[in-house]
Formats: structure tokens, C-alpha cells, sequence
């Protein structure tokens, strides 16, 4: 796993813990994105 990927995963669980779904949505569509 790389850094990156580490970040993105924090970024998700922060999200996720705060219930931003426009933050989740974002993220997962980035992801697809690649």
C-alpha cells in the first residue's frame, strides 16, 4: 500500500466517522476515476 493509498484510506474513514456523504461520494468517484 502506498502512501497515497494510506491517505485516501484515512480521508475515507475520517468521512465516513463525520457521515459526509458529498466527501464519500467525491472520494469514490476519484477511485473509479483511475
Amino acid at each position: 500500500m502506498t502512501a497515497g493509498e494510506k491517505m485516501m484510506l484515512n480521508l475515507v474513514v475520517k468521512a465516513v466517522a463525520d457521515c459526509d456523504l458529498n466527501a464519500i461520494r467525491t472520494i469514490v468517484e476519484h477511485m473509479e476515476g483511475r
